[in-house]
């Protein structure tokens, strides 16, 4: 695993972006966390999908697909906000159009989400995060698009229980802090 890191030249980059987070005088408060938060952070992925692409391994274990989910995981552990990787969200899509691979239950259509990151905040809230890392792939992008309408649908809010970051905000660290620092910092 480490020659394979190694060959990465991004590794470099996003080892630094961690470091720097690392150092930032983050107001973290004290929390208790309820045992299935501190459960939360020991679970692999739920995701059935193409489980041979977790390939890179986060600071505490946890089997991620790239090096930018390793840096956010790394970033989740180090602050202490417990978190699982792919955890699976069965949503309601019945009124949405083109959904595919749904299944019915009591006459409603359901479709199973596994976003990045669900965080879990000492209030007992979630926030999903989802990296778009390959937002440049129109298959990529209509996934996504499928996936956010149905976020949005079952009531999901922008900031408040869904954080979006991008390939930028690997490279600039002081931008996801801020965001960090806002929407979930407080929370935990």
């Amino acid at each position: 695993m480490l020659e394979i890191l190694a060959e990465d030249p991004a590794y470099d980059k996003i080892q630094k972006c961690v470091d720097k987070l690392a150092m930032a005088k983050l107001n973290i408060s004290e929390t208790t966390w309820t045992p299935q938060q501190i459960e939360a952070n020991g679970k692999q992925s739920e995701n059935p999908y193409k489980r041979e692409e977790l390939r890179y391994s986060t600071n505490g274990g946890i089997m991620v697909r790239n090096m930018a989910e390793k840096m956010w995981g790394d970033l989740y552990e180090l602050l202490g906000i417990p978190y699982q990787y792919e955890k699976g969200f069965r949503l309601d899509v019945t009124e949405l159009t083109g959904v595919t691979g749904t299944t019915e239950y009591n006459g409603r259509l359901y479709k199973t989400y596994y976003p990045d990151f669900t965080l879990f905040m000492a209030d007992g809230s979630i926030i999903i995060h989802e990296h778009l890392g390959f937002i440049h792939h129109k298959e990529y992008r209509d996934k996504v698009g499928e996936k956010f309408i149905a976020y949005t649908h079952n009531g999901l809010v922008s900031h408040e229980s869904l954080l979006v970051t991008y390939p930028k905000d690997v490279k600039n660290s002081s931008a996801f802090r801020a965001l960090l620092n806002t929407f979930v910092i407080p929370r935990v």
